[in-house]
């Protein structure tokens, strides 16, 4: 049942993203959010930078999206070291809001 809401949830916010991934907000395009990272941030974020496949500090799926969703050098935030895209303004920011929240909740997909 857990695992029914969570891919419901996913859905719906792969839905609102792309809705809203058509036309970047100029908002976000200049607007960057620069993030101190934990440690334990830089271990989630080091785990998500490899879902690509390239280990190059820059998160190039959407973490809104749970990974699954193309990012977008549109819209992104600096946290530590990394570059973390997303593929709407939505995604941004929720994440912006509460990155150390919406880091410790992301559950990295096994490649």
């Amino acid at each position: 049942m857990k695992k029914q809401v969570l891919l419901i949830g996913i859905c719906i916010m792969a839905i609102a993203c792309a809705t809203t991934a058509d036309k970047p907000a100029e908002s976000a395009k200049s607007e960057i959010l620069s993030v101190n990272a934990s440690e334990e941030m830089n271990a989630k974020l080091t785990l998500a930078d490899g879902v690509d496949g390239q280990t190059d500090h820059i998160v190039s799926k959407c973490t809104g999206c749970a990974l699954q969703m193309a990012g977008s050098d549109s819209f992104k935030t600096k946290v530590g070291e990394y570059e973390v895209h997303f593929c709407s303004d939505f995604c941004k920011k929720a994440f912006d809001r509460k990155p150390d929240e919406s880091l410790k909740n992301l559950v990295i997909p096994q490649i």
